[in-house]
């Protein structure tokens, strides 16, 4: 099965991604995906939870999308990065 092109990926699945995922300031046609490394249980059911149509995946390899914010943990942010 192909995987769906996202416009953009949030890496990380804290408070910050998802304020970032949940906000309106997305056009309404932007396609979001998530990468979450250590909490993607808990990320899933929130997903679920609100009904959100946005994919998650658990390995930086996933990321289909060509712009990326970067919302982990602080100490992350390089080696996401890198």
């Amino acid at each position: 099965m192909r995987k769906q092109i996202s416009d953009i990926c949030i890496v990380g699945s804290g408070r910050w991604a998802r304020i970032i995922a949940r906000s309106g300031s997305f056009h309404p046609t932007t396609a979001i995906e998530i990468v979450s490394l250590h909490n993607y249980n808990n990320t899933k059911s929130w997903i679920e939870q609100l009904g959100l149509d946005i994919p998650l995946y658990n390995s930086l390899n996933d990321i289909t999308a060509n712009k990326v914010i970067v919302a982990n943990h602080p100490a992350d942010h390089y080696d996401t990065c890198k």
